[in-house]
């Protein structure tokens, strides 16, 4: 765990411990996971992950007839959740929230070229809506 400290909070703890401990230290390291590191963009790794494991199982889904509450409830178990776990361990970007609404509301209304309801009313709860 002390070794995974000088990993993560950089480089003047890294400078104490280089000579002792380089060959414990490690560009990254995967806890739970999660991927966090010295020197990398851990939150893009982690985020560019999921979003293409996502991408691939909503595109195994969209073949399916699925009504829109039933692809709600696909989102919120397969795809979202994993989100959700990275969400609250990391900070998530603009561009990166941007990207993930883009392609639930592509998923959500798929063979249609447009948004029948407006994203509002989908946000609200089913019985406000």
């Amino acid at each position: 765990m002390y070794i995974w400290r000088i990993c993560i909070f950089g480089e003047n703890l890294r400078k104490k411990f280089t000579r002792k401990y380089q060959h414990l230290i490690t560009n990254s390291i995967k806890i739970l996971g999660i991927t966090f590191g010295y020197k990398i963009e851990y939150t893009k790794i982690n985020i560019e992950n999921k979003m293409q494991k996502i991408a691939a199982k909503l595109e195994t889904w969209k073949t399916r007839n699925l009504t829109l509450y039933g692809k709600v409830e696909l989102l919120n178990s397969t795809a979202l959740s994993q989100i959700w776990y990275v969400a609250k361990n990391l900070d998530i970007k603009k561009e990166y929230s941007d990207r993930i609404e883009k392609e639930i509301f592509k998923f959500l209304w798929h063979p249609l070229q447009y948004e029948p309801i407006k994203r509002q009313t989908i946000y609200l709860e089913r019985k406000n809506a």
